[in-house]
């Protein structure tokens, strides 16, 4: 059963042998912009000023690495960012520090885990220590994540872990806005979306009516939380939405490339979603409309995992270079009404 390890300043819980520690606060303040077209203010740049990539001589890669074709792989530090409607967002730490450019990277036990970040203020604390791709229950006092390829529940007021699934490669997990349901990505015998209850029960696959055959992950619930946006393979990863009882599905975007990570926005009138372009190279960040129209590219030097901000004028993504450079695999702030966008996290430092 894990355990829970308490200081005078946060609380973590337990699922392996790590210990509690205490994180130095990244040097992130300062509001985000407000205005169309405004003068980028300190600290903010523009989505299309890419770093360069640093003079390594050689390529790196590492195990939480996403590998893209005809690319150099570098591993991500922070992914899985959710924004809760009081500011306050979820992510994953993978651990990984010291990467170097022959392809090694180290883990640091004491950064590996799920936390929870204030992004005006970048005060952070662990409250689990292992874990990848957090959401909130709408109360604010849960927060779902996989770990060992199982679904757990943390109980943010005590600690105390709750293990949902026992059986399959379960992960990707979403809560439903009315609190009922966590939907999530399952495979066990095929590939699929499932629906668990908070507690644990009525765990069962969304069987579509005249299904064909369509393998279906990435689960995102509508507001009214009656649909589920998600990727099917159809023959690529393109955008479709069912009905929780399987009384519909209908595709919303169908590109040349593949599409994932797709949520609606808070007022739900738009979606935003990660495209692996045409032809397939770097993944990029794209909005829409909810009907599918009027699609933009947000993001040009890269991006995954994006969430929104609970008034709907930012997401929270992780950056997606594939070169090395400090702005590589962290949090970033993107501003979707002009472009503007600031690094939120930062890779750790390492020590000799």
């Amino acid at each position: 059963m894990p355990t829970t390890h308490k200081t005078a300043r946060t609380r973590a819980t337990s699922i392996g042998c790590v210990a509690i520690f205490i994180v130095a606060l990244a040097s992130c303040g300062g509001e985000g912009p407000t205005e169309v077209n405004q003068v980028v203010p300190l600290g903010w740049r523009l989505t299309t000023q890419c770093p360069p990539p640093p003079d390594t001589g050689g390529e790196a890669a590492g195990d939480s690495a996403m590998i893209i074709p005809g690319s150099t792989v570098w591993p991500q530090y922070h992914t899985g960012a959710a924004w809760f409607r009081d500011g306050r967002i979820a992510y994953a730490d993978l651990g990984v520090i010291c990467t170097d450019a022959d392809g090694g990277s180290d883990r640091d036990f004491s950064l590996l885990g799920i936390w929870i970040l204030d992004p005006q203020t970048s005060e952070k604390h662990r409250v689990v220590d292992g874990g990848k791709n957090p959401t909130w229950s709408p109360d604010g006092k849960r927060i779902a994540f996989d770990y060992g390829h199982q679904i757990h529940v943390l109980e943010l007021s005590d600690g105390s872990v709750t293990k949902l699934t026992n059986e399959g490669r379960n992960f990707l997990p979403s809560w439903s806005p009315d609190g009922k349901w966590i939907a999530c990505n399952r495979s066990v015998g095929d590939f699929g979306i499932w629906l668990i209850r908070p507690d644990g029960t009525e765990n069962h696959k969304v069987v579509v009516v005249d299904d064909k055959n369509l393998g279906r992950g990435w689960p995102a619930w509508s507001l009214d939380s009656k649909r589920i946006l998600h990727s099917a393979f159809a023959p690529l990863l393109d955008l479709y939405e069912m009905g929780i009882d399987g009384n519909f599905s209908r595709p919303v975007v169908i590109r040349a490339g593949g599409e994932t990570d797709a949520a609606y926005s808070p007022d739900g009138r738009s979606i935003v979603f990660v495209s692996q372009g045409v032809p397939i190279n770097r993944n990029e960040i794209w909005s829409m409309r909810s009907d599918g129209n009027n699609q933009e590219q947000l993001t040009f030097c890269g991006g995954l995992d994006p969430s929104w901000s609970p008034d709907g004028s930012m997401i929270v993504y992780t950056k997606n270079l594939q070169d090395g450079s400090g702005a590589d695999g962290v949090l970033w702030l993107l501003d979707v009404r002009n472009g503007i966008e600031k690094q939120l996290t930062f890779q750790p430092k390492c020590t000799p």
